[in-house]
């Protein structure tokens, strides 16, 4: 009972301004926000990328979706098997690792090779599974900055995935649909801002997490 936070619009606002007065917390979740946007921006595009680009019809939509989908029940499926046998940061690290490389191979096939659907569309579900790989362990450790406001962190950080995700629909994808090239920029620029606020937190220097 002594741990229930009163719920009233003072308490509230002052929940949310103790979370968003944490510079942790904010680049735990911007990066977050940042990893996923590298993959959502496929999502927001997919009539121009897929219809335009690749020359599908909107019944072939599934082998975007299908493949990209399977990466990340892949990523979890590892940061599972992951956890409780490796540091946190390790595993953190390897999965930025990972997304950087599908991110730089994704732009050079773009620059290389001649559009095709397979060509085009793996890289971004081998992204996946690298993000679904560190979500779970940037969203609790952003969680855990909070222990008494969960549900308001929670709600943080749904806002700021939100945040970019209306971004990039409203803003960043309608000027890079133009060719897989541009959404394979979007896609480099956005793993690098994941990239940067991670590796500016504790969890990412840490050594016993």
């Amino acid at each position: 009972v002594e741990k229930r936070i009163q719920l009233s619009p003072r308490s509230v606002m002052k929940s949310y301004k103790t979370i968003y007065h944490d510079t942790e917390f904010a680049k735990l979740v911007t990066a977050i926000g940042a990893n996923f946007s590298g993959f959502f921006i496929y999502v927001l595009a997919s009539p121009v990328f897929l219809g335009k680009h690749l020359g599908l019809n909107p019944q072939q939509y599934s082998y975007l979706f299908i493949p990209t989908v399977t990466g990340m029940v892949i990523g979890s499926y590892l940061a599972k098997r992951a956890a409780g046998h490796y540091p946190s940061h390790q595993v953190l690290k390897l999965a930025y690792l990972w997304m950087c490389l599908m991110a730089l191979a994704n732009l050079v096939i773009c620059y290389t090779q001649p559009v095709s659907m397979i060509a085009n569309i793996l890289p971004i579900a081998l992204f996946n599974v690298g993000m679904a790989m560190c979500m779970p362990i940037l969203s609790i450790a952003a969680l855990d900055r909070h222990p008494r406001i969960r549900g308001t962190a929670a709600s943080g950080q749904a806002f700021m995935q939100m945040l970019l995700s209306t971004v990039s629909a409203g803003i960043v994808v309608p000027f890079v649909w133009f060719s897989p090239l541009g959404l394979a920029w979007a896609m480099v620029v956005y793993i690098a801002i994941g990239l940067f606020m991670a590796s500016k937190t504790q969890l990412w220097k840490s050594k016993i997490i």
